[in-house]
């Protein structure tokens, strides 16, 4: 998990993850909002077959 999506690193200092370098999660750490929540941004996906791969898991995970 921590390759995927980064994590704090020797000293403390935020390492990125493999999807900071593809843009999929925003680089440095988890982003709180002012009522203390994560800030998330919504995929988007420059591949055409990327775009629909993600579009048919989210279909199943829907149930459709």
């Amino acid at each position: 998990m921590r390759q995927l999506q980064g994590g704090p690193g020797p000293g403390g200092r935020w390492v990125d993850g493999v999807a900071q370098e593809l843009e999929l999660l925003p680089p440095d750490g988890p982003d709180p909002g002012a009522d203390g929540h994560l800030r998330m941004r919504p995929f988007t996906a420059v591949d055409p077959a990327v775009a629909r791969r993600a579009a048919q898991q989210a279909a199943r995970l829907r149930g459709g």
